[in-house]
């Protein structure tokens, strides 16, 4: 989608990458226990041949970023969005959950293939949340054709995740949505 929100992403991802520091970086399979300030830990567990940056400012109270990429060539780039309400410690609601991946999804439309939008929840028993994936109509050469984005509530948090790849069909969208409904949030 070379809509501008395509190339928003993409400013966004390389101005995050240029202007936070990065505090964990990892490139093994298993879990992973990312502190968040005041907000214990987001545990996730991630494949073996993905790497995985965690990106923070030095103002504590900003939300991490978590940006994921695979070990080998560029087939994709994955990044979360760590998010909690500075005034309550309530779970996020289910159905504004939904209804941020709907007004992302209908963004998207226009510059999609699709026609219309397609919501699904997340696999599993884990974190609740839903995810779209929509195709580029006019891709350039060496950008990505498709996007998935998806939300997931996990604990008080909310995980915000866009994917960029080149395969639809890709194994690397199920690994990031296994990730995310596996997700959960833990004081130690």
């Amino acid at each position: 989608m070379r809509s501008r929100v395509f190339v928003a992403i993409a400013g966004i991802i390389s101005i995050l990458a240029l202007v936070l520091s990065p505090t964990l970086s990892s490139s093994q399979e298993g879990p992973r226990k990312i502190p968040l300030q005041d907000h214990g830990f987001l545990n996730i567990r991630i494949p073996a041949d993905w790497n995985m940056e965690v990106k923070e400012v030095s103002d504590k109270k900003i939300p991490p970023v978590l940006i994921m990429v695979p070990k080998k060539g560029a087939a994709f780039v994955l990044t979360v969005n760590v998010m909690w309400n500075p005034t309550s410690s309530k779970p996020a609601d289910d159905a504004e959950i939904k209804r941020s991946v709907e007004e992302g999804g209908k963004a998207e439309l226009p510059t999609s293939k699709e026609k219309d939008l397609i919501i699904r929840g997340l696999p599993g028993k884990g974190a609740k949340g839903y995810y779209i994936i929509l195709s580029d109509k006019a891709p350039k050469p060496n950008e990505f054709e498709y996007v998935m984005k998806a939300s997931a509530g996990v604990g008080n948090l909310v995980l915000g995740a866009i994917m960029l790849t080149h395969d639809k069909a890709s194994k690397d969208i199920d690994f990031a949505l296994e990730m995310l409904a596996g997700a959960t949030q833990s004081d130690r």
